[in-house]
C-alpha cells in the first residue's frame, strides 16, 4: 500500500518522468479505488485501462478505462458505467447501468439508465454487450435522442418504437429480444 501511494504521489506531481507502454498505466493492477490521468489517452494514466476502478477516476484529457463507479473528462470513455459517467465534452460507454451526462454527445453500445445531454445515441457503433438480454430500457433526455428505451426529447429516434421518428416521447420495451 505505501508503495502505491508513493508511486500515486510520484505520479500526480512528476507525470513527464511516468511514461507507461502501450495499453498500460504506470501501476499494475487488478483494481482500484481511484484512477486518474493527465494526457489525451491512456499512456499516462496511473493505471491500465484494463483496471477495474471501484471508486472515482478522473482525468484532464480523455480517459479510458474498463469500469468505474464515478468517472469525469473532458472526453470520458468507461467500458462500463455503474454510477455515474461525466464528460465536459462527451461520454462514451458500452454499457450504461446508471447516469452518464454530458452536453454534447453521450454514446452507449447498451443503455439501462440515463443518457442526459444534447444527443443521446445508444447501440449505434456496433459493439453488442453481453448484457444484451437484460430486459431493463434505459431513458433518454435531450433534444436528439436514438435508441431504444424511453426517450424524451425535440426529435426521438427509435427503430422498434410505436413510431420509428417522433417528436416529444418515444418509446420500446423489446425485454431481452
Amino acid at each position: 500500500m505505501f508503495f502505491a501511494l508513493t508511486v500515486y504521489t510520484c505520479f500526480a506531481h512528476f507525470p513527464i518522468y511516468i511514461k507507461a507502454t502501450e495499453g498500460n498505466g504506470a501501476v499494475d493492477a487488478e483494481w482500484s479505488l481511484i484512477q486518474t490521468g493527465i494526457y489525451p489517452n491512456e499512456h499516462y494514466q496511473l493505471f491500465s485501462e484494463k483496471t477495474e476502478i471501484f471508486g472515482l477516476a478522473m482525468a484532464l484529457g480523455m480517459l479510458n478505462q474498463k469500469s468505474a463507479i464515478v468517472s469525469f473528462a473532458p472526453i470520458n470513455g468507461v467500458e462500463k458505467n455503474y454510477f455515474m459517467q461525466a464528460g465536459l465534452l462527451v461520454s462514451v460507454t458500452s454499457s450504461n447501468y446508471a447516469l452518464s451526462v454530458s452536453p454534447l454527445l453521450n454514446l452507449s453500445g447498451r443503455n439501462y439508465g440515463l443518457q442526459l445531454g444534447l444527443l443521446n445515441l445508444e447501440n449505434n457503433f456496433g459493439y453488442r454487450s453481453s448484457d444484451d438480454n437484460n430486459p431493463v430500457p434505459g431513458l433518454q433526455l435531450g433534444l436528439f435522442n436514438s435508441g431504444g428505451g424511453l426517450q424524451i426529447g425535440i426529435l426521438n429516434w427509435n427503430p422498434k418504437g410505436f413510431l420509428p421518428c417522433f417528436p416529444i416521447f418515444n418509446f420500446s420495451f423489446n425485454f431481452g429480444k
